[in-house]
């Protein structure tokens, strides 16, 4: 008969027959040392970078988490995001061409946008009059020719690109119609064609945001010509600080910590879980299917941090620094301190 002893031993819940070998154990600190290697560099590049900001990745996101992403970034579009970029079937046309109100018709599509614009460049003038006490007779005059002069421009703008603009709101329509109606794998070079709006909408966006930043900020300037050497020596308009510095900062050293932590194999399973549940976030930026494509199927390819993700989780459920790291000194230490208070 066999005895009990021999039973626990045989059964499958008995952790004492599932052990990792020499070889096993060698290759995991390697796995462990070279995804903190590339953690530590990613955080280094930053660091060393100072154009760097997650504003682009949490302004592009459009998965689960973009709403929460999207509102951490600063709005410098002006509203185009919430107002532009929304798709928007073309329409026939019922006005007689050329007449006014065909140009209110054609107007339609950038009309709320171009009101927020102005009413935008209107406070401007008003915070940068108060800031710097413009005379009644003759600054308040000024800058009110300059924005009027500006908002000449933005009209004329618009109404001269409001065919591309048009253009640019159907495509996002195109793209939302192949997004809602079949995955693209299963329809041919699908991927290619999404990818292809993707970047033609983005393109377009950024032309038009382009003109507007230089605008801007010739409109600025010119209102700040306006001021006295005495006005100007008060220095600059206050301008409101954003979070994005804030969780630039943050991230790029936690990259850095984690990248740390599990070269030397330090807290190497704290390390991994909060640079696993870091790549979750990126993965939730992006639609869920994103982490079966790869960044070359088109933008919201996220397989390669999924695959870092799942890594680090695996790290995270074994001592691996303990094999080989600075947790088997603590561990040591803990242990010699636990006897010691023991005895």
């Amino acid at each position: 008969m066999r005895t009990e002893h021999a039973r626990s031993e045989d059964s499958p819940l008995n952790g004492s027959r599932f052990r990792i070998g020499f070889a096993a154990i060698v290759v995991l600190v390697l796995l462990r040392a070279v995804v903190g290697l590339h953690f530590f560099t990613q955080g280094a590049k930053h660091l060393g970078d100072p154009n760097w900001s997650s504003a682009g990745f949490f302004r592009n996101s459009s998965g689960p988490l973009s709403p929460v992403y999207r509102s951490l970034v600063p709005d410098t579009s002006f509203g185009w995001d919430k107002m532009m970029a929304v798709s928007r079937q073309n329409q026939p046309k019922t006005s007689t061409p050329g007449s006014e109100d065909r140009k209110k018709e054609d107007a339609e599509v950038y009309a709320a946008w171009q009101e927020h614009v102005e009413l935008a460049w209107a406070s401007e003038r008003e915070q940068i009059s108060q800031f710097y006490s413009f005379d009644l007779t003759t600054q308040q005059p000024q800058a009110l020719i300059v924005y009027d002069l500006y908002v000449a421009k933005l009209r004329d703008y618009l109404a001269a690109n409001q065919e591309d603009i048009e253009i640019y709101r159907h495509e996002l329509y195109r793209l939302k119609q192949m997004q809602d109606e079949k995955p693209s794998a299963e329809v041919p070079f699908g991927a290619e064609r999404i990818a292809y709006l993707r970047a033609t909408a983005a393109g377009k966006r950024a032309t038009h945001l382009g003109w507007l930043k230089q605008t801007g900020d010739r409109y600025t300037s010119e209102l700040l010509g306006l001021r006295t050497s005495q006005q100007a020596s008060e220095g600059d308009l206050p301008r409101g600080r954003s979070n994005i510095h804030t969780i630039d900062t943050l991230t790029t050293w936690m990259i850095i910590v984690v990248g740390v932590c599990l070269t030397l194999g330090l807290f190497s399973r704290t390390a991994a879980l909060v640079g696993g549940l870091f790549l979750l976030s990126v993965v939730l930026s992006q639609p869920l299917a994103g982490f079966l494509m790869t960044p070359q199927a088109g933008p919201g390819g996220t397989y390669p941090q999924f695959l870092e993700m799942m890594t680090l989780f695996a790290l995270a459920t074994m001592p691996v620094g303990r094999w080989c790291g600075l947790d088997s000194f603590l561990c040591r230490c803990c242990r010699s301190s636990n006897e010691a208070s023991s005895k």
